[in-house]
């Protein structure tokens, strides 16, 4: 019986290890995301203190409309202007924009809201970028 036993638990170490522990891998957050063919992507984007999430793209009427929740995680509100690059499935740069970001309190979420004239719904990822802060 103490046989068994100890195999038995040998055998679930063994596999623990072998499948990674069934432990969650956090995923690198960086400055780019991948769009899903639904318009949505597929993981949040972090650029220095800022979360980018919930990031949507959606055509209609002339316009592609794109829309992120914004988190700052810094200690102080936060008053930026961000680059934006819409990244086609080629990897090739198609539109890079700026935007402005006012009051960006600590902790709050405030949502990204930009049109761009023209079908922009293939793009395959988005890039943000801070690239002046006020």
């Amino acid at each position: 019986m103490k046989k068994i036993l100890i195999s038995s638990i040998s055998l679930l170490l063994v596999l623990g290890l072998i499948t990674g522990c069934g432990c969650n891998k956090k995923e690198k957050i960086d400055n780019k995301t991948t769009i899903k063919e639904d318009g949505k992507a597929k993981t949040d984007t972090k650029v220095e203190e800022v979360l980018f999430s919930n990031i949507k793209l959606n055509y209609e009427g002339g316009i592609t409309a794109l829309e992120a929740d914004m988190i700052n995680n810094a200690n102080k509100t936060k008053n930026f202007k961000v680059k934006i690059k819409l990244i086609n499935d080629k990897n090739q740069e198609v539109k890079i924009f700026e935007q402005i970001v006012e009051n960006l309190e600590t902790n709050k979420k405030q949502i990204l809201t930009t049109g761009i004239v023209g079908d922009y719904s293939y793009i395959k990822k988005v890039e943000f970028e801070i690239v002046e802060e006020y």
